[in-house]
């Protein structure tokens, strides 16, 4: 619920508002792409908030949102076995300038000192450097030949952490190698 004014005027009185939340790259829906368990930023969302005074807009303020995600990618991502299924493993435990490849940054344009900065505090605050993830591939690509054997990419995966269970599309996050 928010609580305030316009003009002096509390709200519920002579005005009230209405919160809008927009994404501008579709339309107006707003969507979470399961690629984020690999790192990454939203920006392109905004929150519009107007006071409302006779069914008619008197003020409209819109404030831009970006959502950071921390990168969830296993430390050790290859299973040598063809009928495992599940890793368990550490996850990103800091993060700085020389993390990424130019063309592998999943944060893009956002990933600035500032970025870093908050992506670290989050990991500290939430206590996340030794907590343990476990990958459960749900669904396997085709197998494909390598030299030396065969293997397949995780196309569907759930995460568990501390009891919570969160499932991605997560296209070659995990890979099986054998033979």
């Amino acid at each position: 619920k928010i609580v305030g004014s316009y003009n002096g005027t509390a709200f519920g009185d002579e005005y009230t508002f209405t919160v809008t939340w927009w994404d501008e790259l579709n339309n107006g829906a707003l969507t979470f792409e399961d690629k984020y368990v690999r790192g990454g930023a939203i920006n392109q969302w905004k929150v519009l908030i107007s006071v409302i005074k006779d069914s008619e807009a008197v003020y409209t303020e819109v404030y831009n949102i970006e959502l950071l995600f921390l990168d969830m990618t296993p430390e050790t991502n290859v299973i040598y076995s063809q009928t495992d299924y599940v890793i368990a493993s550490e996850v990103k435990d800091m993060y700085s300038k020389d993390d990424y490849a130019t063309d592998a940054n999943p944060y893009g344009d956002s990933y600035t000192q500032e970025v870093i900065d908050a992506l670290n505090s989050a990991i500290v605050h939430f206590g996340m450097a030794t907590t343990e993830y476990n990958y459960i591939v749900e669904d396997w690509s085709g197998e494909e030949a390598i030299e030396g054997g065969y293997q397949q990419k995780s196309v569907r995966i759930r995460v568990t952490v501390n009891g919570e269970t969160t499932e991605f599309l997560a296209d070659g996050l995990i890979i099986r190698r054998y033979n």
